[in-house]
Order: structure tokens, then sequence, then C-alpha cells
């Protein structure tokens, strides 16, 4: 099967879809990351350290593609509310671990419960194959930009 050549409409299509998607499941959950006094990229910083192998402020900032200064101002104001914890590593002093501590963990428990609820109502009716399908897709779409990147647009 060969590649689909898109057009400027369709990829302008994809890309609002796929930015209102996301920004429609953070206005959802909004009201409840409130409750925590919390703000959406805090909750991801958290979700993060509970559910990647990843600790450090180093893999957040690149998994997430967040700035190293705001991942930092995010790690004070969590240490401060006592939702997580740093340590610095044995073998280089350069590497700082960040731990959740039972209140961030409280926070992750319900906020997972409450995220389980709505992907489920999200995407009530739609078959397991299509939502594969899905998938598939995106990563095929995210390999093809990675591959350009890596080659250099121009070449």
């Amino acid at each position: 099967m060969g590649a689909v050549e898109i057009d400027n409409n369709t990829e302008d299509y994809i890309k609002r879809y796929i930015m209102k998607i996301m920004k429609n499941f953070i206005v959802i959950m909004k009201p409840y990351y409130k409750q925590f006094s919390l703000n959406n990229n805090e909750i991801e910083f958290l979700l993060f350290l509970a559910h990647s192998p990843h600790n450090t402020a180093k893999e957040l900032s690149r998994c997430k593609g967040w700035s190293k200064s705001l991942v930092s101002k995010m790690t004070d104001n969590l240490i401060k509310q006592h939702y997580i914890s740093s340590r610095q590593s044995e073998t280089d002093r350069r590497v700082i671990y960040l731990d959740l501590q039972p209140k961030g963990l409280e926070v992750i428990k319900k906020v997972d419960k409450t995220r389980m609820n709505v992907r489920n109502e999200i995407f009530k009716g739609i078959k397991k194959e299509d939502v594969n399908v899905i998938i598939s897709v995106l990563e095929n779409i995210y390999e093809n930009s990675k591959g350009i990147i890596e080659k250099g647009v121009n070449n």
C-alpha cells in the first residue's frame, strides 16, 4: 500500500482535531484538578512520575517537551506542597531523582480513577479495533516525522 498524499486542508484538519481533543480533555479535568490546588501541568508532572520509569527533572523535561525552568519551578512548588521529594544520585551529583510522596500518591490514585472514567466516556461506542487503527496511524506519523528530523528537512 502506497503513501497517501495529504493536502494542506487535511493536514490542518488533523492537527486542529488533535488539539481540540487535547483541549477538551484539559477543560473536562480542570475543575477536578482544582480540588488539589494544582494546575494541569503539575498533575501531568505527578502522573509522569507515577507512570514512567524515568524520575529525573531532565527526563521529565525531555519527555514532556517542557523547558528546564518550568520543570524547576514546578519541582520547587510540588516539593513545598509535599507532593514530591528530591534526592541526589549517589553516583552522579548532577542527577536529582524525584519521588512521589504519600500526598502525591493520594492525588494520583484519585486522578487515575477520574481519568479512567473520562476515557471510558470519551471512547464510548468506539470499537477497540478502531482505537488500534488510530494508534497505529499516529505511531506511523510520529515515526515519519522523527525520521525527517533525523535526516534534516531539506535533505
